[in-house]
């Protein structure tokens, strides 16, 4: 049960964090998560040369 529990307050940390990132970028959840996930998926487009 402590994995469970561990697991739980580090997904609620990684949570907050999101929440503290976004707003401090002026931008929604929604629009944050957006633009990391096209981040990540540009960064990956341009490192396998396409």
């Amino acid at each position: 049960m402590k994995t469970k529990s561990t697991f739980i307050k580090s997904s609620e940390y990684f949570k907050n964090l999101l929440i503290k990132q976004a707003s401090d970028k002026g931008m929604s959840i929604t629009e944050y998560i957006e633009m990391l996930v096209y981040q990540d998926t540009n960064k990956e487009v341009i490192n396998n040369g396409l």
